[in-house]
């Protein structure tokens, strides 16, 4: 993760958000350490100052592929014993719901439920955010934290507009050069490697501070910016940024922003010839006498 000081200052604002809400919402671009970051604070709620008696419960639920297993995923990170519980054998989502209802009632805590949604959960978000807001009004101690991707989020805009998801939300933009040198250097440390300090000097310019980048960066060396992991990242982030232009100043560095621009540079044509600049009347002369 980055320093401590630096996931505070990222988190905070969004927890404290909960004092005065039951719903506070975190977005973020895809691969930019928002989901891994989350877990790494619900692991370590010191590092925040949280609402008096509040607890946070997390579960991986960005990794379920429907709503039933997203609800039995949370219904154990309230109650791990209810793995055999009627309610997860029979994968029936009104039980699930019920099942859920009756745990959170029944805490002697105040549960800060995390909601963690991808894009490849769109089709099933409506339902479930429609859910857990009647969850919240049923269940006056129940708050949620959000935590969504831009496309997610846009997609929602359209069809919840007046959504209390909308009322208290907080930007996790892709990281400063710092945080990137923490986070690479943990990386490596963790695998017992070293890093060439010279990678180390080029690191935010080579990655734009995008998390989902960076073991790419450090381990696939020359084949790094081409390599069709590294491009479908760059070519995820670059669409999510032109199709909510609004949000690129919130929720990208200007070193990302120059990262991503650099490989989709506007191209200018000459004849044949496939340009990345405009040239000046001294090298079309050239162009065309190497043409001919």
């Amino acid at each position: 993760p980055i320093p401590e000081s630096d996931l505070a200052r990222r988190f905070q604002p969004v927890f404290s958000a909960l004092e005065k809400s039951r719903h506070s919402t975190l977005l973020a671009l895809p691969y930019t350490g928002r989901t891994s970051h989350l877990r790494y604070i619900s692991a370590h709620p010191e590092i925040i100052k949280l609402p008096a008696n509040h607890k946070i419960i997390w579960s991986e639920t960005g990794s379920q592929n429907n709503i039933s297993a997203f609800y039995s995923e949370i219904l154990l990170s309230l109650n791990s014993e209810l793995l055999n519980h009627t309610a997860i054998l029979s994968k029936d989502n009104f039980l699930l719901l019920k099942e859920i209802s009756n745990q959170v009632s029944n805490l002697n805590y105040l549960p800060i439920i995390i909601l963690t949604f991808h894009s490849s959960q769109i089709y099933f978000f409506p339902e479930i955010e429609e859910q857990f807001i009647q969850l919240t009004r049923k269940n006056p101690t129940l708050k949620i934290l959000w935590s969504l991707d831009t496309q997610v989020f846009r997609d929602s805009q359209h069809s919840h507009p007046s959504s209390p998801i909308f009322e208290n939300i907080h930007y996790f933009p892709t990281f400063s050069k710092n945080e990137t040198l923490h986070s690479l250097k943990r990386i490596t440390l963790s695998r017992n490697l070293k890093i060439n300090p010279k990678l180390l000097e080029i690191s935010n310019t080579n990655t734009g501070g995008i998390a989902g980048l960076f073991h790419n960066f450090l381990f696939i060396n020359s084949d790094y910016p081409t390599n069709s992991l590294t491009q479908n990242i760059i070519q995820t982030i670059t669409n999510e940024l032109i199709s909510a232009p609004d949000l690129s100043l919130l929720l990208t560095t200007p070193d990302c922003r120059q990262f991503i621009n650099q490989f989709h540079t506007p191209r200018y044509f000459y004849g044949p010839v496939n340009l990345f600049r405009s040239i000046s009347s001294q090298e079309i002369s050239l162009l065309k006498f190497l043409l001919n």
